[in-house]
């Protein structure tokens, strides 16, 4: 078990980085959807109707930022994902030594 701790920090140690990278990516992003959402939010309560051009073209923009944000933070979470299925297998390795 000894030899886990390592193994077990430095996997912390390597998914923290990822997080913030994600976190920074995602948190780009999500300034452009809420300046998106305070646009539409500010259209509805202005009476303008949803079939609006300008609102559709507002709706089709949040729609296509929001899945810009999925994209841009799967390969940190993929990233992510495959550290933990290697620190896993190793673990399970050393557990067998």
């Amino acid at each position: 078990m000894e030899a886990s701790l390592p193994l077990i920090s430095l996997t912390d140690c390597h998914k923290s980085g990822l997080k913030l990278q994600m976190d920074e990516t995602a948190r780009e992003i999500d300034a452009e959807i809420t300046r998106i959402s305070d646009s539409l939010t500010g259209m509805i309560a202005r009476g303008v109707p949803e079939t609006n051009d300008d609102y559709l073209a507002a709706k089709n923009a949040l729609d296509r930022t929001t899945q810009s944000r999925v994209v841009a933070v799967k390969p940190w979470q993929d990233a992510m994902d495959a550290l933990d299925r290697e620190a896993a297998a190793a673990l399970e390795e050393f557990a067998k030594a």
